[in-house]
């Protein structure tokens, strides 16, 4: 009997000691250095435009759909190209019929509105569409373009100046 108590002391101080190295290593997992803060990068979101005006038409026997002109307005902080959207195509009963995805392949830069025409957003997929919605749903960030990478960053005032010798 006293043999048995002696094991069961045994195997009860391992049993602790495995659960005592696993919490060990649990915490130490966790208590990782944490990474610094990345830096924020542009971005060209779907808020970061503003749709002024929209005129669409469907044409021909397939009823392709063409945006006959979008006024688009660039309200965000970078360049942007290749401007992502997506036209609802609805009913008149108000139910949506099906949507399309388009890309215009132009660049609108921050602070700019700018007029796009003739862009074929594809087949309808009713001959029931009463209307369309158009939303833009993004864009791809431009870098620094040639003439923007002459500019010079002065950290004490935090502003972006010209180089010396240049207007």
């Amino acid at each position: 009997m006293k043999n048995l108590k002696k094991y069961f002391m045994i195997i009860m101080s391992l049993v602790f000691l495995v659960y005592l190295v696993s919490v060990y290593i649990a915490e130490k997992r966790t208590r990782q250095i944490p990474a610094p803060p990345e830096k924020e990068v542009a971005r060209c979101t779907g808020d970061d435009f503003e749709i002024k005006d929209v005129k669409w038409h469907a044409e021909g026997i397939e009823a392709v759909a063409v945006i006959d002109s979008i006024t688009i307005k660039n309200t965000g902080d970078a360049d942007c190209k290749d401007i992502r959207g997506v036209v609802r195509f609805i009913s008149q009963d108000k139910t949506e019929l099906g949507r399309t995805d388009f890309v215009i392949n132009e660049k609108l830069p921050s602070k700019q509105m700018k007029t796009f025409k003739g862009i074929n957003v594809g087949r309808l997929p009713s001959p029931k569409v009463h209307s369309a919605s158009v939303a833009i749903s993004g864009a791809t960030y431009i870098s620094l373009l040639p003439s923007r990478a002459l500019l010079s960053v002065t950290s004490s005032a935090n502003s972006i100046s010209p180089p010396m010798g240049r207007p």
